[in-house]
């Protein structure tokens, strides 16, 4: 979308306030008074400490625990049995049917095979991008396969 952008409107890279967000100048700078002209050191650290004062209170300081993405196995054994199952599985072409994946889910006619996208400045353009079941849906089923295996294997531990 932005290249189709950049091909169609051009970039502009001239502008020195490229980079900062067109509602933080409105605030800011305003737009009701004179044209935007080069500001003095002063000002500049004025506008820097009433920026920072109010971004202040979105910050915190505790850092945010990582998820834990360790071995999803209780054993080496239980992977095994996982993998033999989900071989099983597969090589069944079986569908999940469980609270998580229900069986209308997995009827191809329910989903489109394209979606048009609006683009342009006015949004008059229309692009369709077109992805057929068959590039998804065994991508789906393996993944939901898998999952519900593991579910069933690890709730069973």
């Amino acid at each position: 979308m932005r290249f189709l952008s950049e091909v169609e409107n051009g970039v502009y890279v001239a502008d020195p306030l490229h980079n900062i967000h067109p509602d933080i100048l409105t605030r800011y700078y305003g737009t009701g008074g004179p044209p935007l002209s080069r500001i003095d050191q002063e000002e500049s650290d004025e506008l820097r400490e009433e920026i920072m004062a109010d971004v202040r209170s979105n910050l915190h300081d505790q850092p945010v625990s990582v998820p834990d993405h360790s071995y999803p196995f209780p054993s080496p054994e239980a992977e095994v049995i996982f993998r033999q199952a989900l071989a099983e599985v597969q090589s069944a072409g079986l569908k999940p049917d469980n609270i998580l994946f229900p069986v209308s889910e997995w009827s191809i006619d329910t989903y489109d095979t394209h979606e048009d996208i609006s683009v342009g400045f006015r949004k008059t353009k229309s692009l369709s991008v077109y992805l057929p079941p068959e590039i998804w849906m065994p991508r789906a089923l393996a993944w939901a396969q898998g999952l519900s295996v593991l579910h069933h294997l690890l709730s069973s531990y």
